[in-house]
């Protein structure tokens, strides 16, 4: 409460006529919150002061009668008593003068105001002081929240903008930097500004900014992804938050803007690798089902194969009885081999170096594939009857082969023709063609068509890998790939391998008959039954004795107790210890006891078991006749 005019008393405080009047005055005066002050005019001493002024000061009443402020040391700036003199002199009054006062000890921030009095004793003057330390306290506060605003605003990774009316009020030096621009170019812009005429989308970016500022006004908030164009053209994506504010005195918007370009791509390339790794996982669960699948197979075809090499090993004459067993005999052999280039196929047969006979592994495939996915075109085969063989492994060849067909088929859309050919090339390199009359591949697809995961499939199609595994596989054998297409002409792949020296000419020999080797005394291990009882057959025809057992514990047992076999024929993947569990513990029982480890999957741990204990041999399944002679023969 501040007195602006004059207050016309009769009486000067004390006087004893009218004690009413006195008695209110005495309480408005006391009842002031502020220090009051009542002095006379021309010596400025003081006639009587306020309950607060006592309070404030720490003086008596006493203390402070007759005496002025300068005796009472209430100026703490003595300019500024001698300017409030010259301007009471002047005017005839003080309206908030702001200095510095000392008062109860302290000396703080005030404001002195001076009001005249009409008495009967002539002019006074009613002093008012009102104490600014709070205020200039909050003040400061105030600043230094704004500073410590101002300070986020300007640090902040992120751009942020203020809108008013829909243009920029104040912007960020990171908001500047994502537009590639100036702070002073930003400001007075709208967003349409810098954003180009459609989203991502296909909605122009008016319709969905006034949609988005719809957002802001119904729920408070907007947030929402938006393509911005930078002041140089370049365009990225933006993460855009907008939320509306009370700021100097209005409303604005109050716009965040956070480039998400790279984050989207890398989710992306996430996503990307994510299926592939989803893919991958399925395709070895899939070669995982085909090695137990194989297995199994390979179980059966071996006591085929057994039992068929036992039926034909007595001297039979020529008749239906014979060629029944012969065409059985050729048939479990064919199936074998189809089980071999399934395995190799899902990666579940370890690389092997050998000389490849091309043209026989073209043949395999091709009856691999014959009854389904070539069966959809027309195959025509041109192949080499003098080709050089070349050194490489059989399996990875043929995996890359059945790629390359797979691809051709698909290219066709199952109508078309399809020629592989193998021939002998100058400098002693041997050549794989493979040709499709499908649709070919543009320019820009055949420059990319050899890097990993590029497809031009649809999704679930393929994985952009088959080119690529077949370019890895002829470079790892030291060859070279060629790839020829246009649109509407078709595809033609060359593989060239370096051939190695054509065998001796002249016809093959005879394949010489089972060498004869001493009886032997056989521990045969094996979980499937037709197993045993073939394989024991084929032993008994061999002119051995076979004791069975059909678990690993089992065979142990019998060692145990005594048995004195002088070979072992010990199944790969049996329950329970199976091979792997049985073969180190029968070591320990005979050290020196050969083994014949038998498994339809000869996988890289079948490998490394063999490899890590003496007189140990692997007997791929399904074997024949000749196959269990000749490993026995070798052990014994």
């Amino acid at each position: 409460m501040t007195m602006d005019a004059p207050i016309p008393f009769d009486h000067a405080p004390g006087v004893q006529d009218g004690p009413g009047l006195e008695a209110k005055f005495r309480r408005i005066f006391d009842g002031f919150s502020l220090p009051l002050a009542f002095t006379e005019t021309r010596e400025g001493r003081i006639l009587d002061v306020n309950e607060a002024w006592l309070k404030t000061s720490g003086l008596t009443l006493e203390a402070c009668l007759g005496r002025n402020g300068a005796e009472l040391g209430l100026w703490a700036v003595p300019e500024d008593r001698e300017a409030i003199a010259a301007r009471i002199a002047a005017e005839g009054c003080v309206k908030r003068f702001e200095t510095r006062l000392t008062l109860g000890g302290r000396t703080f921030p005030a404001t002195v105001s001076a009001h005249p009095v009409a008495l009967d004793a002539g002019p006074h003057l009613l002093w008012e002081f009102e104490d600014l330390t709070e205020r200039h306290q909050v003040a400061r506060d105030v600043r230094q929240r704004e500073a410590d605003l101002r300070a986020l605003f300007e640090l902040n990774s992120d751009g942020v903008v203020l809108l008013r009316d829909g243009r920029v009020l104040d912007a960020n030096p990171a908001a500047a930097a994502q537009l590639r621009c100036s702070r002073e170019r930003l400001l007075g812009t709208t967003p349409w500004d810098w954003s180009p005429d459609f989203q991502p989308d296909g909605q122009a970016s008016a319709i969905k900014g006034m949609a988005m500022v719809a957002t802001v006004q119904r729920d408070g908030v907007a947030r929402f992804e938006w393509v911005h164009r930078r002041m140089d053209g370049e365009c990225y994506l933006a993460e855009i938050t907008l939320i509306p504010i009370q700021f100097g005195g209005g409303p604005v918007i109050y716009g965040t803007m956070r480039d998400i370009t790279e984050r989207k791509k890398a989710e992306e390339q996430r996503l990307h690798l994510q299926a592939q790794l989803l893919h991958a996982q399925k395709m070895d669960s899939l070669g995982s089902l085909a090695g137990g699948v194989a297995h199994d197979m390979n179980n059966v075809l071996g006591a085929i194969l057994a039992l068929t090499s036992a039926n034909l090993t007595p001297p039979w004459e020529e008749g239906v009885a014979r060629a029944s067993f012969e065409t059985i005999h050729q048939a479990a052999l064919r199936g074998g081999a189809m089980v071999r280039s399934m395995l190799a196929f899902a990666r579940k047969t370890p690389a092997t170096d050998g000389n490849v006979d091309l043209n026989g592994l073209t043949g395999e495939v091709v009856r691999l594939l014959e009854r389904t996915t070539l069966a959809r075109v027309r195959l025509t085969l041109d192949l080499d009857g003098e080709l050089r063989p070349i050194r490489g492994d059989a399996d990875a060849l043929a995996q890359a082969l059945m790629n390359l067909c797979i691809n051709a088929v698909d290219a066709m859309e199952g109508a078309g023709a399809l020629n592989l050919a193998t021939l002998n090339l100058d400098g002693g390199w041997v050549e794989l063609r493979v040709e499709d009359s499908g649709c070919g591949m543009p320019p820009e697809v055949l420059e990319r068509a050899l890097t990993p995961y590029y497809t031009t499939k649809e999704e679930g199609r393929g994985t952009g890998l088959g080119l690529a595994l077949v370019y890895s596989t002829v470079k790892a054998h030291g060859g070279e790939l060629a790839l020829e297409s246009a649109p509407g002409a078709g595809t033609r792949v060359r593989l060239r391998f370096p051939g190695v020296a054509a065998p001796s000419a002249g016809s093959a020999p005879a394949a010489a008959p089972p060498a004869a080797i001493r009886p032997l005394r056989v521990l045969l291990v094996d979980d499937d039954e037709l197993v045993l009882r073939a394989t024991a057959m084929l032993l008994g025809t061999l002119g051995h004795t076979a004791t069975t057992a059909a678990t690993g514990e089992e065979a142990l047992e019998c060692l145990a107790r005594g048995l004195d076999p002088e070979v072992v024929i010990l199944d790969m993947n049996m329950p329970g210890l199976g091979g792997h569990g049985t073969l180190p513990r029968l070591r320990a029982l005979r050290p020196d006891l050969p083994v014949l480890l038998a498994t339809g999957r000869a996988d890289q741990k079948a490998v490394d078991l063999v490899a890590a204990h003496a007189r140990v041999s692997l007997l791929p399944k399904p074997y024949a006749l000749e196959d269990l002679n000749r490993c026995l023969g070798d052990l014994a």
